[in-house]
């Protein structure tokens, strides 16, 4: 059976340890950086091997995780390999918005309620036995139950959402036949976006000479911000300084500076975009690298 990852923040290193021995000692292997990271490894290289070859990722929901950027890198890289999620409530908190973007579609374990009875879920829904030669499955806990006011109010917020698309269709239609821009994209609040939209052409998986597209760069934009996530390495956090539409020969011209990793904090990068939206030029201190997207 292959072992469960383990994701928590470094001040629930006790409650995790307590939840590890328990798992193992009822048949469940885990595996948890803070025992299974062998010494002089690169740590990186190391979390990335085991997310690969883990059958799910249990995430340790606490106030700490909500704060805790390593963590949400782990939950990054769970969901680029497609790993099932279990979420482990240990002190009641509610999921800040950057763990809830993952586990939204997930069913919570309640470790605060109920202990170590909670953790019999997992053991009972990962005790399938594997025909010889074949992994076991993951531990799957089914979809999220619906609290009985939520489903009430399920139907009322439905139409409120169709009502908001349809306007939403109707405002981009008129804005078309007038031939002008489109209103700029807005928040939840009302409140206009601070990244310009096109900026989501960034998005996508990117190779280049050398590099596979499996092991490439995968570009998405979360809150505003361009995530560079590629196996094995750090992730890379950028601020968009700057989109602009057919400027210095390219369909597409983005600058943006590093907020993460703190080695590269201020570097600042020209994405520039071709017509086909296909090539894509990484420019930085005076080095382009020529990007191709994936099929």
């Amino acid at each position: 059976m292959a072992r469960l990852f383990i994701s928590h923040a470094h001040d629930d290193a006790d409650a995790a340890a307590r939840i590890v021995a328990y798992l193992e000692s009822h048949g469940m292997p885990c595996w948890i950086s803070s025992r299974d990271i062998p010494p002089r490894s690169i740590y990186a290289d190391a979390i990335t091997e085991a997310m690969q070859a883990c059958s799910a990722c249990v995430v340790l929901l606490t106030s700490a995780a909500n704060q805790s950027k390593a963590l949400k890198r782990e939950l990054e890289l769970a969901s680029h390999y497609e790993k099932p999620f279990i979420p482990i409530r240990v002190d009641g908190v509610e999921p800040a918005a950057g763990l809830d973007y993952y586990l939204r579609n997930t069913q919570w374990v309640e470790y605060a309620r109920d202990g170590d009875e909670a953790l019999d879920r997992i053991v009972a829904a990962g005790r399938d036995v594997a025909p010889p030669g074949r992994a076991a499955s993951p531990p799957v806990l089914g979809p999220p139950p619906v609290p009985a006011r939520a489903a009430a109010s399920r139907t009322p917020l439905v139409l409120i959402m169709v009502v908001v698309v349809l306007v939403v269709a109707a405002a981009s239609g008129w804005f078309a036949l007038r031939g002008g821009d489109e209103p700029p994209a807005s928040d939840a609040t009302g409140e206009t976006s601070a990244v310009d939209p096109s900026v989501l052409k960034l998005a996508g998986s990117y190779h280049w000479a050398g590099i596979e597209c499996e092991d490439g760069p995968t570009v998405t934009l979360e809150d505003d911000v361009l995530v560079f996530m590629t196996p094995g390495t750090e992730t890379y956090r950028h601020t968009v300084l700057k989109a602009e539409p057919d400027t210095d020969g390219y369909a597409l011209r983005v600058e943006t500076r590093v907020t993460e990793p703190a080695a590269s904090e201020g570097d600042t990068y020209v994405l520039g975009m071709h017509e086909d939206f296909i090539n894509l030029d990484v420019i930085s201190g005076g080095h382009t690298d020529s990007w191709q997207r994936c099929p």
